[in-house]
């Protein structure tokens, strides 16, 4: 079995990743201004989180009359979160080396504009969404067969993969293009030699990039490994600093998960984690939850607040954590399902999935 089985993230893992992290030589600081007009908003203050050279950066600006500005630098362009005090105003975006504008839709969302990257997002996440449609229309249709149904299913991936090949093609310096490798490589139905090629495809600073790094080490394994590996050891502190050994859960199941108070999905999966965790603790499982936070009030809170009774680790150091270099975890929530001999059983396991794949390796007593 390959070790690297992983549900499909589709771009889960991207918001999350910091382009400050990337790459080997460091730039000197560049400047960037978001600017708006709130239409009809109650807001008296605006909020950009993003993450540069792998530590949080938040910065704040007054709404007057409707208009704000928010000016700064970084090194490389991040993928940021800009919010209201109202919450009326809740988005993701390319913050980049530019002068950006907040706009309101037809349709009364915002977005923003104004960027190199952010066009090119656009560009991809339209031709994606497209696809993803046309998915929902094949899922629909009544009088096709099975058959019939998956030989539609099976052109309409190739189209996507050609579609995706032709992006990166078009632009192999953008980031844009790196995310959707990245996101291909983690779908095991995807031939790792196909992501492979698209790989070479990327500019040289792209794949000497840390994503980069990861995604040609991550693909490597999947073409040249297919006999199981053993879960790699690593010592790190709990919450009340005492030392905390991955291999102290040699002779039990273990799922060692990765996420953050900070991360959305992460927090929208612990129930169905808190929920497997009772069913199947009895029988033998153990769960090792590795936090990517730097805030370590934030992290004992989201703790608490989710009501996670398993042991809880971290070195504060959010994506340079090194279990999660170790682990090659490019996003979260990432978790690994390890055996009672230290083998690595399985990888990615969410949802329903989580359930179905320890009830095929834990006997419930």
């Amino acid at each position: 079995m390959n070790i690297k089985r992983l549900k499909i993230y589709a771009l889960l893992f991207i918001p999350l990743m910091s382009y400050g992290q990337q790459g080997n030589r460091v730039p000197e600081q560049a400047s960037f201004t978001l600017k708006g007009k709130l239409s009809d908003s109650p807001a008296k203050m605006l909020y950009l989180i993003y993450q540069d050279g792998g530590i949080e950066q938040r910065d704040s600006a007054i709404v007057k009359d409707g208009s704000f500005v928010l000016k700064g630098s970084l090194d490389r362009p991040v993928y940021a979160r800009l919010y209201s005090d109202k919450k009326d105003v809740n988005l993701r975006f390319w913050l980049e080396h530019s002068t950006l504008q907040l706009v309101q839709n037809s349709d009364k969302k915002y977005t923003v504009t104004g960027g190199t990257i952010a066009s090119e997002q656009k560009v991809m996440n339209d031709q994606l969404a497209a696809f993803n449609r046309k998915e929902e229309q094949i899922k629909a249709e009544k009088g096709l067969d099975s058959a019939a149904r998956n030989q539609a299913m099976t052109t309409l991936r190739i189209a996507k993969l050609q579609a995706i090949e032709a992006f990166v093609r078009q632009h192999p310096s953008s980031p844009v293009s790196t995310e959707q490798v990245a996101a291909l490589a983690l779908i095991p139905e995807i031939d790792p030699e196909k992501v492979a090629v698209l790989f070479e495809l990327l500019s040289s600073e792209q794949q000497s990039a840390t994503q980069g790094e990861q995604i040609k080490s991550y693909v490597a394994e999947r073409i040249n490994k297919s006999k199981p590996q053993m879960a790699p050891d690593f010592t790190i502190l709990n919450v009340n600093g005492e030392t905390v050994k991955l291999s102290d859960y040699r002779g039990k199941y273990l799922l060692l998960d990765f996420w953050a108070s900070w991360c959305a999905p992460c927090r929208k999966e612990n129930p169905n984690v808190l929920k497997a965790y009772e069913h199947f603790h009895s029988s033998g499982l153990e769960i090792l939850a590795v936090s990517l936070d730097t805030n370590k009030e934030a992290w004992l809170a989201a703790i608490k607040q989710d009501g996670l009774p398993w042991q809880h680790v971290s070195d504060l150091q959010g994506w340079k954590s090194a279990p999660a270099k170790l682990y090659q975890v490019m996003g979260i929530p990432d978790n690994y399902l390890i055996g009672p001999d230290g083998q690595i059983l399985e990888r990615g396991l969410r949802e329903e999935a989580l359930h179905q794949k320890l009830a095929k390796h834990i006997k419930v007593k």
